[in-house]
């Protein structure tokens, strides 16, 4: 990637396709843990009682889930200038409060 590449439609195409592969890779629980609570909105406990499982398995299957996927992005996120912040400074999701 050149400098400014999260700035383009190529690089916005990298990244997006960089995010599916990952989610793609994960088994099936802990794919549909994080889309219920990153792209739906679900809430930890929702989450937990829907899919028969208990507060603290939701926690830990959201927070590996994220681990995951900032180490994938590391490189974008290193591209754009920002190698030396925390993951978790910059890349709170949403429903972080959520999980606890």
């Amino acid at each position: 990637m050149s400098t400014g590449a999260l700035h383009s439609e190529r690089g916005r195409e990298l990244l997006s396709q960089r995010i599916l592969e990952v989610l793609e890779s994960w088994p099936e629980p802990y794919r549909l843990v994080f889309i219920k609570s990153h792209y739906w909105g679900d809430a930890a406990e929702m989450i937990s009682a829907s899919m028969d499982m208990t507060l603290a398995d939701v926690s830990q299957m959201l927070e590996r889930c994220d681990q995951q996927l900032l180490a994938a992005l590391r490189p974008f996120r290193e591209e754009a200038g920002d190698p030396d912040q925390s993951d978790h400074d910059r890349f709170k999701a949403p429903s972080r409060d959520l999980y606890h």
